[in-house]
């Protein structure tokens, strides 16, 4: 049976490699001054965003399935947290200006 743990743990490569991967696409378009996929891309760090609001929600069901296992620690739970934050907000401003853009 899966839980929010396992979602939050397939969810949470999307926002780090999918921005990645959508900046240099976008990067790239630029480049070549390829309009559509500048947009294409734009919807994609929309897309995203929305998917790091849903990562970051199923951070605290994460967090208390693996609270009690020795090898972690509260402190490195506390500093994913505090990490989770920064992506969050970083990725808020990212997808309104990418909506902005796209429109």
């Amino acid at each position: 049976m899966y839980t929010l743990a396992h979602l939050h743990l397939i969810l949470n490569h999307v926002p780090i490699m999918g921005s990645l991967f959508t900046t240099a696409l976008f990067i790239i378009a630029l480049f070549f001054r390829n309009t559509f996929i500048q947009k294409i891309s734009l919807w994609f760090l929309v897309i995203i965003a929305l998917v790091t609001a849903a990562t970051y929600q199923t951070g605290d069901p994460a967090a208390h399935a693996v609270q009690n296992l020795p090898q972690v620690s509260d402190s490195a739970l506390h500093a994913h947290e505090l990490f989770g934050k920064f992506g969050l907000g970083a990725m808020f401003v990212t997808g309104v200006v990418a909506l902005g853009g796209a429109f």
